[in-house]
């Protein structure tokens, strides 16, 4: 299964990477909005986690970006902020045609990362 992590915080996608690469998962990680497009379009991820603010562009627009096409990703909403920042992109995924949606909230034990991840494989 490929994961697609969109981060600017280099660190936490280098760990959420290892944690997935663990279980199985092919990763890549970018930490721009327009290296996330490009990435997504070239490998078609099954699985895209996204930090809702960085600096060109935030996790409501990437949300909308991947409802726009369809997207039938698996999707994991990550703030270190207000969780209200991932629940306003939890309701307009919810009008899409993703796989599943979860919010996790920053700093992210690798227990729960493992267990979100697991679910996915089991869906």
């Amino acid at each position: 299964m490929r994961l697609l992590i969109v981060d600017d915080e280099i660190e936490f996608a280098k760990y959420v990477a290892t944690v997935a690469s663990g279980l199985g998962f092919d990763v890549e990680s970018v930490s721009h909005a327009k290296s996330f497009q490009e990435a997504y379009n070239r490998t078609e991820p099954d699985v895209v986690l996204l930090d809702m603010v960085m600096p060109d562009m935030d996790g409501i627009e990437l949300v909308t970006w991947l409802s726009e096409r369809s997207s039938t990703v698996h999707l994991l909403i990550a703030t270190g902020y207000n969780p209200k920042y991932a629940e306003m992109a939890e309701v307009l995924g919810a009008q899409s045609s993703f796989g599943s949606i979860t919010k996790l909230q920053k700093p992210l034990r690798a227990a729960e990362l493992r267990k979100v991840l697991r679910a996915i494989l089991d869906f």
